[in-house]
């Protein structure tokens, strides 16, 4: 690790680095509803926030410290071996035969699931904006889905939140803490994959106001997904894209891509985090190096 590498991780670089965040946010002004929605969630909590955050991350927590199996399909066995050469958690994922690999509860918590402090972005754009028609791509275990599932319970405004995923071991897993948090009357949790279940979710909610677009991180799938999902979004509905710095260049490209679409009036990128608002006030693109919530 070079000297520049740690001193970006120790506090002080980390604390350096949640200024520049905070001035590069202050310094920008839209006049767009949606991007100073974004902006002010970026500086204030929003009502039982905090309350929502304990009871996630105690579950987070429970989850993180489970040995529970989890059995996942694949179709990239060589893949998964060189993901599974490379892991440094304490319960690595084995390869049970070419089509399966069986992972822990924990690992798959603490590798797939957003931290803390991006969960309560979410909660506090559904606070924000009140969607009533949300999305996500890629439940994982429920982490964020909880969060906007929380934000919907908040609002009280009868918004719903599809959730789409993959697997049906996280799908299981997903429902169980949504029921657990007492979410489960926001979210409908469609298993198998998305070019099979995402058609079909857009059809329920009649169109979108908020999602979350948050798996299969390549270029062409994430193009795809747009291209589904931007037609039915509501004029100053706001598209959010995980990864679009991923190690995978094309979810950069991917995520150029979208910022260049007609139908996309601003964006801001927070990090690895990509935010496009849809037929709303042109307002231009900005980046923020990280998050800096307050």
């Amino acid at each position: 690790m070079s000297v520049k590498t740690r001193l970006l991780a120790s506090p002080v670089g980390q604390t350096a680095k949640r200024v520049i965040a905070d001035q590069q946010a202050r310094r920008i002004t839209s006049s767009d509803p949606t991007v100073r929605s974004l902006l002010t969630a970026l500086r204030a909590a929003a009502p039982d926030e905090g309350r929502w955050a304990e009871r996630i991350e105690v579950e987070r927590r429970r989850m993180r410290a489970s040995t529970e199996p989890v059995v996942v399909e694949i179709t990239d066995p060589d893949r998964w071996r060189t993901t599974i050469a490379r892991s440094r958690d304490a319960h690595p994922p084995v390869l049970l035969d070419e089509s399966h690999v069986q992972r822990t509860l924990g690992e798959v918590t603490r590798v797939t699931s957003k931290p803390p402090h991006w969960g309560r972005l979410l909660f506090r754009l559904v606070h924000r904006l009140a969607p009533q028609r949300c999305l996500e791509l890629g439940t994982s275990v429920g982490i964020s889905g909880s969060y906007l599932a929380a934000g919907l319970h908040t609002v009280g405004s009868g918004g719903r939140l599809i959730t789409l995923e993959g697997q049906a071991s996280s799908a299981a897993l997903a429902t169980r803490l949504f029921a657990e948090l007492g979410l489960d009357a926001q979210v409908d949790v469609r298993t198998g994959w998305f070019d099979d279940t995402l058609e079909g979710a857009l059809a329920t909610l009649g169109g979108v106001d908020l999602a979350f677009i948050d798996g299969h991180h390549e270029y062409q799938p994430t193009l795809n997904y747009f291209a589904a999902v931007e037609p039915v979004t509501a004029p100053g509905g706001l598209l959010v894209f995980d990864d679009v710095s991923y190690w995978d260049k094309g979810m950069a490209r991917a995520w150029a891509e979208v910022q260049q679409h007609p139908a996309v009036t601003g964006s801001v990128t927070i990090g690895s985090v990509g935010f496009a608002v849809v037929r709303g006030t042109p307002s231009g693109h900005h980046r923020i190096a990280g998050l800096a919530l307050r």
